[in-house]
């Protein structure tokens, strides 16, 4: 599974599964009020993480998807 990296105003990081695409749209939804006020993520252990939006400051791909099979 993918992993990306939120980066935080206070300099925290944490890992969450899924791609970045995955990541910054789940985000977004949020942000623009369509669901809730923070957005519920799964840390690289498989927890459930609720996020703010607005508190983060940077996402970046962790590991890369894994190459198509043939």
């Amino acid at each position: 599974m993918p992993v990306s990296r939120l980066t935080f105003g206070t300099a925290e990081s944490v890992d969450v599964q899924g791609d970045l695409q995955q990541v910054i749209d789940e985000l977004h939804e949020v942000l623009s009020r369509r669901q809730s006020t923070f957005a519920i993520l799964q840390d690289s252990a498989g927890s459930p993480i609720a996020v703010r939006p607005d508190a983060v400051i940077h996402v970046r791909p962790v590991s890369p998807d894994p190459p198509p099979s043939p």
